[in-house]
Order: C-alpha cells, then sequence, then structure tokens
C-alpha cells in the first residue's frame, strides 16, 4: 500500500468499522453471508477511495458475514474451549520438560499474535491463516504423545476419530505448508518489481506463486500486466481475467481489463466492463473520466457529457493523498 501512511491506515480502518456497523445494523440477525461484506461494501461506503474485500476485524467480520446467530454460535465457541485450551496449557508448562515447555510458549505466542492481528486485520479469504492455525492447535509436545502411547489401552477398544484427525491434518498441512511457499514467492516478487521492474525472474516467481490452491489473484494481476507491456496481449487479457475470477470485486482489476478490451478494438464489451468498475467504485473519479472519453468516442455525447459532470465533481472533492503522504513523510524525515 505505497500510497498510504500509517495515519491513512488508521482512518481507512474506521471507515470499514463504521461501514461494518452499518451493515450488522441492516442485517442483524443472519447477516450478508459469507464474504457478503465486499459484496455490500459499495452500497456503504462513504465518499472516499477505500475498498476492502472484509472489515479487518474478526468479530465485525462475524457479524456481518453470520450476523446474531452466527456471532452467539462464535462466542460460545470461544467461551465453551477457550478456558479449557488454558487450563490445558498452565498443565502441560507445570508437566512437561523443557523442551515441552518452549513448545507450549511457542504455541501460546502464536495464538496470542493471531488473535491480536484479528482486530485489526482478519482476511477470510486466507484460509490457510486458519489452517495453520488449527494444525498448531492439534499439535502436542512430545513429552505428552509418549505417555499416551505408554499408557495402556485395551485391544477391544475403538480406535476412535483422532487418528483420522491426524491423517486427515497431514494433505492440510502439507496445502497449507505449500500456500505459505507461494505467499513467499509473491512477495519476493512484488519487491523485486519495484526494485528492477520487469525481468523475467520476476515474472517467473509470479507464475510459481499462482500454482497452489486457492492461488495469489495479485500474482495473476502482476503477470498479466508484464506480459501486456510486453506486448502478449492475449496472455495478458488472460491473465487479467484470471485475477477477475479469483477477486471479482476489485474495482482496478474491470479498469484494467476495459482498457485492454479498449485498445484491442472490443468497444462494446469495453464499456460494460468499466460500467462493472464504476459499479465496484463509484466515487474514483478517474473511473467516470475514462467512461466519458469512451462514450463520445462511440458518438454517445450526452452520456459522456453527463459522466464528464460526475468525474469533475468528484474530483473536486477527492483528497489528494500523494500530497497528504508527502506531508508526512517530511514530517516524520524532520523529526
Amino acid at each position: 500500500r505505497e500510497m498510504l501512511s500509517r495515519v491513512e491506515t488508521v482512518r481507512a480502518r474506521a471507515i470499514y468499522w463504521e461501514v461494518a456497523l452499518r451493515m450488522v445494523r441492516d442485517h442483524p440477525f443472519l447477516g450478508c453471508g459469507v464474504g457478503g461484506f465486499g459484496d455490500h461494501y459499495s452500497r456503504y461506503r462513504p465518499l472516499t477511495p477505500h475498498q476492502t474485500e472484509f472489515p479487518h476485524q474478526i468479530f465485525l467480520e462475524t457479524m456481518t458475514d453470520w450476523g446474531a446467530i452466527g456471532f452467539l454460535l462464535f462466542l460460545f465457541v470461544l467461551m465453551r474451549y477457550g478456558p479449557r485450551w488454558w487450563r490445558g496449557v498452565r498443565a502441560k508448562l507445570k508437566d512437561q520438560d523443557t523442551e515441552g515447555r518452549l513448545f507450549v510458549l511457542w504455541q501460546v505466542s502464536v495464538f496470542a499474535a493471531f488473535a491480536l492481528a484479528a482486530q485489526v486485520g482478519f482476511p477470510h479469504n486466507k484460509v490457510y491463516l486458519v489452517g495453520v492455525a488449527a494444525t498448531i492447535l492439534c499439535l502436542r509436545p512430545r513429552g505428552e504423545r509418549d505417555g499416551q502411547l505408554a499408557s495402556h489401552v485395551p485391544k477391544t477398544q475403538s480406535i476412535g476419530w483422532k487418528p483420522l484427525w491426524l491423517l486427515a491434518l497431514i494433505p492440510l498441512s502439507i496445502l497449507f505448508c505449500a500456500r505459505e511457499i507461494s505467499q513467499f514467492q509473491y512477495e519476493q516478487g512484488k519487491s523485486g518489481f519495484e526494485k528492477t521492474g520487469v525481468t523475467r525472474g520476476v515474472y517467473d516467481l509470479m507464475l510459481k506463486s499462482v500454482r497452489v490452491w486457492p492461488p495469489q489473484w495479485e500474482a495473476w494481476y502482476f503477470a498479466g500486466r508484464m506480459n501486456w507491456d510486453a506486448g502478449v496481449r492475449p496472455r495478458g487479457l488472460e491473465q487479467i481475467e484470471e485475477a477477475i475470477r479469483w477477486n471479482p470485486t476489485t474495482a482496478f482489476l474491470h479498469e484494467d481489463r476495459a482498457k485492454f478490451l479498449w485498445e484491442m478494438g472490443k468497444r462494446d464489451e469495453a464499456l460494460g466492463e468499466i460500467e462493472i468498475a464504476i459499479a465496484l467504485h463509484p466515487v474514483k473519479w478517474q473511473y467516470h473520466q475514462t467512461y466519458s472519453a469512451w462514450l463520445h468516442s462511440a458518438g454517445r455525447d450526452e452520456d459522456a457529457v453527463e459522466q464528464r459532470k460526475i468525474a469533475e465533481q468528484l474530483k473536486e472533492i477527492e483528497p489528494d493523498y500523494g500530497a497528504e503522504v508527502e506531508k508526512i513523510r517530511k514530517t516524520q524525515e524532520g523529526s
């Protein structure tokens, strides 16, 4: 988020939470459905360029997605199993050897960090993060496992569900680890792009990061832009469309696809795509300006004038984030 300073990030959170509370008031019992916050956000968003898919707060996200019923169920799970888990942690700290205590402390620190981060940003679409937490929760120190194995188990006793659960965790753990590697490759590619621009190595990292499900839509976007700028336009358009398939509510993806289609001569399709971008982010004046220019080229002068007026009105009241960020940077450098 190069355009956002730390102060602006705080303001963005305030906007997300305000919208979430309004959404909860309108859908109090059943919520908006899983992932519904991002689908409904454009209708609640105040006049601001901020855009998001989730409210960046785990309790607000639970209320907006599941409503009061799901939120109460979520609280029940926390209150039912949270104290039990904590009592188990305290017992393990007393009973384990040094190696076991270190493992338990690491386990607690991971969940503490997860709980803290979930108060300012809980990405529901990154399921693998929850999977990692669940995997850690199911792991037990070696001393505890050895003690259980040494205990007498009658041969007639049922195997139970725990071995099956552990077997299920093996492929899930592999998937979660692969997803983490995918995220790391994407971050490497993005960092390389910011330092050196478009290179073969950066492009390869982007492609590697989309091999694991669910793929990084940002990597598809970067790869598509690279191919388009390199003149490989059909492939670039395909990759942008793949990014949209995995993240259909991000307006700038539709804007880029619209521009690609316009340059390829598919004007009717481009006009439809820029309309989608405007519907997702109606307060971004650049979208209306682009739409106005294209309508004028298509001979729809009256519609073009109307869109240009909207663009001019929005441009006058849109904050100049570039100037604000520059002021903050100068202040920080001075201090």
